[in-house]
């Protein structure tokens, strides 16, 4: 360059060069921040619960349970032990759980649907075998990104029926004020400096495409001369 020092270019260092190491040691300082914030969150999370004295209750949760009418033992077995797999949970401070909406401008409460949970392709294969043959595969078109998805569905839902139950809170997350302020300070600095996008960046692998190497050499051949061989004949 130009401007060159010539210092710096007898120990050679560019100022190419040393613009990079400087970008690079800004990356690594926003790298150090975002596995401080990561630690000081992990060390949140595993404080755990404590039981409280008075338990209290916040609206309720409906959930699937089992049909009295089956009786025998190995097939209460065998589905309860399902269910655990595909079950699913809904919250909702109304009992009756409907949701108000808007409907040609008035306000009406309609109800809520629960399924039991459909299994995708990873989830399918990680289930023991005993399981397999209770489900049935189906392809939906995925609208937005135009391709298709494979989802399980089990064959005989009408052997759940959907139970509810007043949601009580018996534990509530312990707290620690100072690992909150040290979270909340760097939550700060970063928003403030708008330093989310570059402490991605920072993070990203960079991935080099390589040509797929072709074995028919007849497709090698640039256009150019296909056309002059073309023209020959």
């Amino acid at each position: 360059m130009k401007n060159e020092n010539n210092f710096y270019v007898t120990r050679g260092k560019t100022d190419r060069r040393r613009k990079r190491d400087r970008i690079k040691q800004i990356q690594k300082q926003y790298i150090k921040l975002y596995k401080k914030e990561n630690l000081l969150c992990k060390q949140e999370r595993s404080l755990g619960f404590e039981a409280l004295e008075q338990p209290y209750q916040k609206g309720f949760k409906r959930f699937f349970v089992l049909r009295k009418e089956i009786h025998s033992e190995k097939q209460i077995l065998f589905y309860n032990e399902l269910l655990t797999i595909i079950n699913t949970k809904q919250l909702s401070l109304r009992k009756d759980f409907k949701k108000r909406k808007r409907v040609n401008r008035k306000k009406v409460y309609l109800e809520t649907e629960q399924k039991l949970s459909e299994l995708n392709v990873w989830e399918f294969l990680k289930l023991p075998e005993k399981f397999k043959p209770h489900f049935i595969r189906v392809e939906y078109h995925h609208l937005k990104w135009n391709s298709i998805t494979i989802k399980y569905i089990f064959c005989e839902p009408w052997r759940y029926v959907l139970r509810v139950e007043p949601n009580m809170i018996t534990h509530i997350k312990k707290i620690d004020s100072v690992l909150e302020s040290e979270i909340k300070e760097i939550e700060n600095f970063i928003e403030h400096h708008y330093l989310r996008p570059k402490i991605s960046k920072s993070r990203s692998k960079k991935f080099k495409w390589k040509e797929h190497k072709i074995k028919n050499k007849e497709v090698q051949i640039p256009i150019l001369k296909l056309l002059k061989i073309n023209e020959q004949y």
